[in-house]
């Protein structure tokens, strides 16, 4: 298995008593590995077995005092950059507020302040930024240009008969691995193993099928991508279907549920065979109304609403992301191959000394 490195999984508690190297937080931030390596052919896609732990990505967690410096999330304002788009923020330039023009001073100390559930942190804020720190590990972190909140999903549904399959799983499965922002302002938070969680202010509401985390192969995927369409369809995770989600929510049994109505996703993709079947860790949409997915070993994947275009990056590069910036321009973020763009018909790499922008 590609990448899996062993070393001692941290529990959330660790967050409080030591956290995360900030120095590496760019790396977490990032996700620049897809962190669980049980490789599913049909689709060539990097999956989480479930009871493996999760990789560290390429370095070791260590300790470190709760007090995270300003400079350092500052080195991973790119990766900011990414989170802020595919959390669908308006202006990512004013979204981004560690760093930048008008932060704070980058020699002060933020403190990680751990929320409690429904308490203080838990807010909707147009200018909050999201971030995932340690991806498929702890619960998603809110920044409101003071504090760095890290918050705690309330139960899945889903969680007890996860854990009671797999008891000695080494990590969480409600982990979150995605954060994404809808048309509503409603946060969107996808997890490891139990589905998706969704915040729209008040209450946090559960969204699962096991086919949009559980694999042909019996590997985990993960919530990695979330996007909704112009259309207000959502996508998760893979081709085969695409959601309504219907205004209000259900309770059953003590939990909160989000309603939903199933449509076809991508024509020809309907079984796990199907041609047009894949998982995909990033999506976006272009001018046209165009959706465009990071494919991973497959490349990137173009559906216009009628047909399937596939464009080939090159062998051996991994798709992980795929960004459409302010100009339209689409931009393709690879694990060990750098940036690529999308010009006269292809992605090529980018090289930002040969650029005349």
């Amino acid at each position: 298995m590609d990448r899996l490195l062993a070393g001692e999984h941290l529990s959330g508690s660790d967050l409080t008593r030591g956290g995360p190297l900030a120095h590496h937080l760019e790396r977490a931030l990032a996700d620049a590995d897809p962190t669980h390596a049980v490789v599913d052919p049909p689709c060539r896609q990097t999956l989480l077995r479930d009871g493996e732990a999760p990789a560290l990505l390429s370095e070791q967690v260590g300790p470190r005092n709760s007090a995270v410096l300003v400079h350092d999330l500052g080195v991973a304002h790119p990766a900011l950059a990414d989170v802020t788009h595919h959390r669908n923020v308006a202006d990512p330039s004013k979204a981004g507020r560690i760093g930048g023009e008008g932060a704070l001073d980058p020699d002060v100390a933020l403190e990680l302040v751990e929320a409690p559930l429904g308490g203080e942190g838990w807010a909707l804020n147009s200018d909050d930024v999201w971030l995932v720190l340690g991806p498929g590990n702890y619960g998603p972190c809110r920044y409101d240009g003071e504090r760095l909140y890290h918050l705690k999903l309330s139960k899945s549904p889903a969680e007890a008969a996860h854990r009671a399959k797999y008891p000695d799983a080494a990590f969480s499965p409600s982990g979150v691995y995605s954060i994404y922002k809808d048309r509503r302002g409603h946060m969107w938070f996808g997890t490891a193993a139990v589905g998706l969680c969704r915040y729209d202010g008040q209450v946090l509401s559960w969204m699962y099928e096991e086919r949009l985390t559980t694999t042909p192969s019996g590997g985990a995927f993960g919530i990695r991508s979330v996007y909704q369409d112009r259309a207000g369809d959502f996508w998760v995770c893979n081709t085969r279907q695409r959601f309504e989600v219907l205004p209000e929510n259900t309770l059953e049994d003590g939990y909160s549920l989000i309603k939903y109505e199933k449509k076809e996703g991508l024509p020809d993709a309907q079984s796990d065979t199907d041609r047009n079947f894949t998982y995909y860790p990033s999506m976006t949409e272009d001018d046209a109304g165009a959706l465009w997915m990071a494919c991973g070993g497959d490349g990137v994947w173009k559906y216009d609403g009628k047909d399937v275009t596939r464009y080939s990056i090159g062998d051996g590069v991994y798709a992980i992301c795929i960004y459409r910036d302010q100009q339209g321009k689409l931009w393709l973020g690879t694990v060990e191959h750098g940036v690529y763009r999308f010009e006269d018909g292809s992605f090529k790499p980018f090289r930002p000394h040969e650029s005349s922008e």
